[in-house]
């Protein structure tokens, strides 16, 4: 039990939920019984807030205010601190926020207790998210720019306060200040916690009297006084997002007052607190709605579907006419198929265990060592930067001296930074091909943007070989493998007794990481291996850590210059000469590399260089204009400008078409295989001619080769250079040339398919897009209408495979790009164009739930397919699917009557296709019967949805892997049998639906994770809760993916959860999730007021779900 404990000082309101706030005392400072919290008129302004009970509590500590005191009583009461938290935040009945307002070393105390919660998350989790906010009264956090010493001298000053009763000798404060580094490792942790919660720092801008231990005078014993400011703005700045900083007319002791001189309450304090304590527990509730969704691994997480009891919507039967329609519903036999008749509840049991064993992943062993480099092979020339890689070891490689694997190590993050052309990314790769016996495994990731990162991160999972067998390709499921296993990163050993798991090292190498907000989300992987940026920004190490050590390249000596020259030229020469050539290139060893692939190729002395060097610099003034656009801080463009004037007319057409492709990964198919494309008239279209140009490229340290990848590699520098060298009349036909190359290589598929096959080869290409779109916007406006309508082409293909991906956060904005551009184009009819991209924006707008841009998007995709079918007398493949689709827009407006029209017409139209086949109107059928079905029409969603299961069995047989859409038949059968009471009819369709959902789209899939929500339904009705748990947990961990975009279906199954758990006896957690799933919906679709626990109904959050989920 804590000898340091929780004091209830005063209640000042209590109305239920309380916010409690909590006041933590320095050493050796006032009580908390005399702050003015505890005091009127602070009193009274708590009391005065709406609807908020508040409860005042001390924390009394025990730290000692004599000679004995040293820095680790602060460390060792921040462990009392939490567990007095824990175990008074335990106790209640109901999680409760917390505000903490501490003074002094207080928030010391504070602040360690707050490191240890972070670094014990899955113990404390709860406990943070209670945070509501925090007070620092004169709290010193640390000084940036200054000696630990200097930082020591001002902490310790507020242990010198004149005016408390107990002092420190002068030895004490000198072993304080000398020892204060713990105090400065203390902040720099605090910081790394990332505690994103309202914090407001209060400094004092009065003097406050201190004991003088400078020095001691002879005839006195007692150390003089003096006044000075203990914590000001600089001292007490902790720097986070969140923070507000504000300055009193206090001294240091007055700050637990709160008080203006005149003795009422500091405004903009009472301002923050009003703010704070008010919103406390709503945000408290978002909190816990938030994690629950984002723990999705163990059956305590959330889904479900309620009771779909749609019998109260009485309207009028409709008449369906489609061919195929005259025969009956499914014969006996043909229902046996799907619903077993005879002996329901055993093997209902039986399915129900196998469906949850097909969800378990049969992960194996992560291989190590793993090495995840091929990107770039070694740099056989690699020359020099001894120096830079022992810094990097002493950065990055494991401690040694750890007593157990689980102890944490020091932060090893460390940073090359420098401009461009330096060497940052070929000392990485040196660096990660000499060390790679020093980790078990070493990954490459490119960070220039998140679609790079992701696909890396993910492919991560794939090298160790830890994917889920079920689903290999799934980068949404691998990146969420790769970061549990970097988190807890292990390999295995064998031994005679079998496999034992060891702690295994990592190093994940971000190169080109100059945005730190792309790997915000990647932070916390850094405390479990080490992490390596390169970049140009020296914010850059603000991505993990400001303890990140920052690993400076600077260009190479003129002796450096003169052996590295030497050595990848083979010229040994005349070495005052080299070190010219060197001075002359500003020690750049990109220049350098370009150089010497010159004096290789023209096969020159070094004096002979020289020499036409010197006559190219003579020009420089042309060279100049030329270079205006590049970065000032290129250094060494003129030796690059230089060497790509010798090059061939071949050689430069693919350099300039390279300049617009994404630099890391080139493939030579491009090439090779499209060079018909091209219509560049010295771009070379036979081999022969292409490795004659390659030769050149290479051997000018332009491009490098990875041949078994089959994929050249580009400087960004070089790639900024040949831009700039290109004149500007001649850009954007290299652009168009470049859009025509990747149009040409781009899988063939048509938006609305869903070509699993083809995402290989568009996972390769898809950065050369991302890429063009960056270029485009930089370089180019609007008005070449040839090139518009072929870019917007390719970003729409590009759009349509990361939806098919399940992607499609990442692609409205290419799609977008492409919508204005198709849509200014007046020579082209781009109206086939627009449909498409208008289609799949409707499609992502319709999956996140967004009704009026799925309407909008939607509407305009029907219109332009109606006003073309006025012109033409041909059947239209997109003139049916936007019937369908301008139904589910119908749908999510409930216009429940326009989307039966437009579903029945679709149907229709598939069926004037001249290659018209039964399962092309299958999605058209399946929401026919869904949106009979809201209706209460219930017999005729049987007949279509017979009709379209029975089409399908005629083309593909009984539970066909084919496609998804059988699965989607079988949940709307489900769903129709229960609303006619036919339960356990139901539960067959549902279970067989999952069963078929498991087979094709796997277990990660949203619709997947739909039906978890019904058979979990079905589970509780036969009183199988712990099984409900599971199939809920399942459908949580889906969600999660994207707790943001599946908000809906997380507090629908929060609340389905909550009742199991109810059921269960669980009473506690159950509260907690039922208040989860409330506040959700209430954010969610805006409603007046908050309805009781007793006054929800699984219906009202069925209502926030899109149709088809139901």
């Amino acid at each position: 039990m804590s000898r340091s404990r929780l004091v209830q000082l005063l209640a000042v309101k209590e109305t239920g939920p309380n916010v409690n706030i909590i006041l933590i005392p320095g050493v050796g400072t006032p009580n908390p019984k005399s702050w003015g919290l505890s005091q009127s008129p602070w009193r009274d302004f708590l009391a005065s807030l709406n609807n908020q009970g508040v409860i005042i509590h001390g924390y009394d500590h025990h730290i000692p205010y004599n000679d004995i005191f040293t820095w680790k009583h602060i460390l060792e009461e921040g462990h009392e601190l939490l567990s007095a938290l824990a175990s008074f935040l335990d106790g209640l009945s109901r999680p409760e926020p917390v505000l903490f307002v501490c003074h002094g070393l207080g928030g010391a105390v504070l602040k360690q207790a707050l490191c240890i919660a972070n670094a014990q998350y899955d113990r404390y989790s709860r406990h943070l998210m209670s945070i509501a906010g925090i007070i620092f009264l004169g709290t010193p956090h640390r000084l940036e720019g200054v000696t630990s010493g200097q930082t020591g001298e001002r902490i310790i000053s507020i242990l010198k306060l004149e005016e408390v009763t107990g002092s420190l000798s002068r030895q004490c404060l000198t072993k304080l200040r000398d020892s204060c580094s713990t105090m400065i490792d203390l902040a720099s942790q605090f910081n790394i916690t990332n505690l994103r919660v309202e914090t407001l720092s209060v400094f004092e801008e009065r003097p406050t009297k201190v004991r003088d231990t400078g020095r001691v005078t002879l005839s006195a014993l007692r150390s003089k006084t003096k006044k000075l400011i203990i914590v000001d703005q600089n001292l007490c700045t902790i720097g986070t997002v969140s923070e507000q900083r504000l300055g009193v007319d206090l001294d240091h002791l007055q700050l637990v007052a709160l008080c203006e001189p005149n003795g009422s309450p500091i405004q903009q304090i009472k301002t923050w607190l009003s703010s704070v304590i008010t919103c406390a527990h709503d945000n408290l509730e978002s909190r816990f709605a938030g994690e629950r969704a984002r723990r999705a691994e163990s059956p305590e997480t959330p889904t479900s579907i309620d009771n779909l009891d749609m019998t109260n919507f009485g309207f009028d039967n409709a008449q369906t006419e489609l061919h195929g329609t005259g025969a009956t519903h499914m014969s006996d036999q043909q229902t046996s198929t799907y619903v077993n008749i005879g002996s329901r509840q055993s093997s209902q049991q039986q399915e129900i265990e196998t469906l949850l064993e097909n969800f378990a992943i049969k992960q194996a062993n992560p291989r190590t060592p793993c090495f995840m480099v091929e990107t770039f092979a070694r740099n056989t020339s690699f020359f020099g930067r001894d120096d830079v890689l022992r810094q990097l070891d002493d950065c990055l490689l494991p401690s040694a001296d750890l007593l157990v694997s689980s102890q944490p190590d020091r932060t090893r993050i460390g940073l090359l930074c420098g401009m461009g052309g330096l060497g940052k990314t070929e000392t990485a790769i040196e660096y990660a091909y000499s060390r790679r016996d020093k980790f078990d495994a070493i990954f490459w990731v490119r960070a220039e943007d998140s679609s790079k990162l992701e696909t890396d991160i993910a492919q991560i999972a794939v090298r160790l070989g830890i994917q889920d067998p079920n689903e290999p390709d799934d980068k949404i499921i691998n990146r969420g493998l790769a970061l549990e296993w970097l988190l807890d990163p292990f390999r295995v050993e064998y031994t005679a007794d079998g496999q034992v798991k060891v702690s295994a090292s990592w190093l994940v190498i971000f190169d080109n990481a100059d945005d730190p907000d792309l790997l915000a989300p990647y932070r916390d992987v850094a405390n479990s291996g080490a992490v390596l940026l390169t970049s140009r920004s020296p914010l850059a190490k603000s991505a993990f850590s400001d303890r990140a050590v920052d690993i400076s390249i600077q260009p190479f000596s003129s002796k450096e210059s003169a052996k590295f020259l030497q050595k990848i030229t083979g010229v040994d020469g005349r070495h005052d000469e080299a070190e010219e050539i060197g001075t002359k290139l500003g020690g750049l060893p990109l220049a350098l590399a370009q150089m010497a692939g010159i004096i290789r190729l023209e096969f020159l002395t070094y004096t002979e260089f020289l020499t036409l060097y010197d006559d190219a610099e003579e020009e420089a003034e042309v060279h100049d204009t030329v270079l205006q656009p590049l970065r000032s801080s290129a250094r060494g463009n003129l030796s690059t400008v230089w060497a790509i004037e010798k090059l061939s007319a071949s050689a430069r057409a693919i350099l300039e078409i390279s300049s617009f492709l994404d630099p890391d990964s080139m493939q030579e198919s491009l090439f090779l295989s499209h060079a018909a494309s091209v219509q560049i008239q010295s771009f070379p279209k036979k081999k022969i001619a292409f490795f004659a140009a390659r030769k050149q490229l290479i051997g000018s340290s332009l491009f490098r080769h990875n041949q078994e990848r089959a994929e050249y590699w580009m400087h960004r520098v070089t790639q900024d250079v040949v831009r700039a060298k290109i004149e500007p009349e001649r850009r954007k036909p290299v652009f168009a040339n470049t859009v025509a190359i990747l149009s040409a290589a781009w899988p063939a598929s048509s938006v609305g398919g869903h070509a699993v096959g083809l995402w290989e080869l568009s996972e390769k290409l898809y950065p050369h897009i991302t890429r063009l779109r960056e270029l485009y916007v930089r370089y180019f406006e609007q008005g070449d209408e040839d090139l518009d309508v072929a870019f917007a082409s390719l970003l729409n293909r590009a759009g349509w495979y990361q939806h098919e991906r399940g992607e499609s956060h990442k692609i409205i904005p290419i799609l977008e790009m492409a919508l204005e551009l198709c849509t200014h184009v007046s020579t082209h009819d781009t109206r086939d164009l627009e449909s498409d991209i208008r289609y799949t924006l409707g499609a992502i707008a319709n999956e996140t739930n967004d009704a009026e841009s799925c309407l909008e998007h939607t509407k305009r995709f029907f219109d332009i397919r109606l006003e073309i079918a006025k012109q033409s007398t041909e059947a239209d493949e997109r003139l049916a699917r936007s019937y369908n689709q301008i139904g589910v827009a119908w749908m999510m407006v409930k216009e429940y009557q326009k989307a039966e029209d437009a579903f029945l017409t679709s149907a229709k139209e598939y069926e004037k296709l001249p290659n018209y086949t039964k399962d092309m109107r299958s999605l058209a059928l399946v929401n026919l019967g869904l949106a009979y079905w809201i209706q209460g029409k219930f017999d005729e969603a049987t007949k279509v949805l017979e009709l379209g299961l029975a089409d399908r069995e005629e083309l593909y047989g009984v539970m066909d892997t084919h496609s998804f859409r059988t699965g989607r038949f079988l949940h709307a059968l489900g769903n129709v049998r229960y609303s006619q009471g036919r339960i356990e009819e139901s539960a067959e369709f549902h279970n067989k639906a999952l069963q078929q959902y498991q087979s094709t789209i796997r277990n990660h899939h949203h619709r997947t994770a739909d039906v978890c929500h019904k058979v979990a339904q079905h589970c509780i009705r036969n009183d199988r809760l712990s099984e409900a748990l599971e199939f809920v947990g399942q459908a949580l961990k889906v969600w999660s993916a994207d707790a943001e975009k599946y908000r809906p279906e997380i507090a629908r199954t929060f609340f389905l959860k909550a009742k199991v758990l109810s059921m269960l006896g669980q009473e506690a957690e159950a509260k907690e999730l039922f208040e989860a799933a409330a506040a959700l919906r209430s954010k969610i679709a805006k409603v007046a007021g908050k309805k009781t626990m007793e006054e929800l109904t699984e219906e009202d959050f069925d209502e926030l779900v899109t149709f088809w989920s139901r």
